[in-house]
């Protein structure tokens, strides 16, 4: 409804009678309904249980809100002053809602060329995968975007097996998956995927590594995990064997 301002609606919560679920609803700033799948590789963020873009949200005072999809991208990465070459890797396609991150590891040039060939195959199944699919099929998203890691994990490994020089490559990976009002996000290894929101940044992933491995077993501290000298050991990565297994 043109006559709802976000200033009115960004500074309270509502109860959406067409919603399956009360709160706020995702637009106009608002904060979004948060779900989590029962599956520790994924995090899911559902938006709205309303025909997006369809049938307006009724608020409780009456009004109505029309809810609308709409997502931006940006992305930027730097070689930083220790190292000479770059291995992290990035490509995201709005139009597809794939967005995909690799921080790749190993010898020479090892770690630049696993963490590319990952973001490509990735992207390039996501995309093709989302077309196939049509407008309708949001809950296939999950197994489309695991079938991709997976596709991801042997174009990678299948690379390093086939030149000695790049034995051993492997890369992290963090992806995030858009349909419509819903959100999910897949990673391995120690590449995090974070939410900004009321300016406080929250971690959505879990880190396969040594030291988070010891603090959900109690054995270190998280404040111990950031100083230990094992903090960049990870125990999943993308590439270095012929299967990769969820968490």
């Amino acid at each position: 409804s043109s006559d709802v301002c976000s200033s009115d609606l960004g500074s309270r919560g509502w109860d959406c009678a067409n919603c399956m679920r009360l709160g706020p609803v995702w637009i106009f700033g608002l904060d979004s309904a948060l779900e989590t799948v029962n599956q520790p590789f994924y995090y899911e963020e559902v938006f709205s249980e309303c025909d997006m873009g369809l049938k307006p949200c009724k608020l409780s005072d009456g009004r109505f809100l029309l809810a609308v999809d709409h997502y931006t991208a940006a992305a930027l990465t730097d070689v930083g002053r220790k190292r000479a070459s770059n291995e992290d890797a990035f490509g995201f396609s709005v139009e597809h809602g794939a967005y995909v991150v690799c921080d790749g590891m190993g010898g020479a040039a090892a770690g630049e060329i696993a963490s590319s060939l990952a973001v490509g195959e990735m992207l390039r199944l996501l995309e093709s995968r989302n077309e196939n699919a049509g407008g309708g099929e949001a809950e296939t998203m999950p197994a489309v975007a695991e079938q991709a890691v997976h596709a991801a994990n042997e174009v990678v490994f299948s690379r390093a097996q086939s030149d000695d020089k790049l034995s051993g490559m492997g890369t992290t990976l963090v992806v995030l998956v858009a349909k419509k009002d819903r959100l999910w996000v897949l990673n391995v290894g120690d590449s995090r995927c974070y939410r900004l929101r009321n300016q406080c940044l929250e971690q959505l992933t879990l880190d396969h590594s040594l030291v988070e491995e010891m603090v959900r077993l109690g054995r270190m501290t998280p404040d111990e995990a950031l100083n230990s000298s094992l903090r960049n050991v990870i125990t999943r990565a993308l590439g270095t064997q012929s299967s990769i297994t969820r968490s």
